[in-house]
């Protein structure tokens, strides 16, 4: 059965940003709060994917962050 666990999800997207810096990636910064956080896309126009525990945290970091943009998950409600 699919386990339906935020921190098992940034466990995953922080094993893979790992892979991403082993393999010459730049790390990205660090926002407050912020589970994990990985680059998504690929070469010129690429971007990064940064997860948060709550709406609260992310709009915080979006607020704080003027380039960060908020993404509303398709699975929003797996989490609460």
């Amino acid at each position: 059965m699919l386990e339906r666990n935020i921190n098992t999800l940034a466990a995953g997207v922080a094993l893979y940003y790992s892979v991403q810096l082993d393999e010459g990636m730049r790390p990205l910064p660090d926002i407050p709060n912020a589970l994990a956080k990985k680059y998504l896309g690929g070469g010129y126009g690429g971007y990064a994917l940064y997860l948060f525990p709550c709406r609260d945290d992310r709009d915080q970091a979006v607020k704080d962050n003027p380039a960060m943009k908020r993404v509303e998950p398709y699975c929003r409600q797996l989490f609460k």
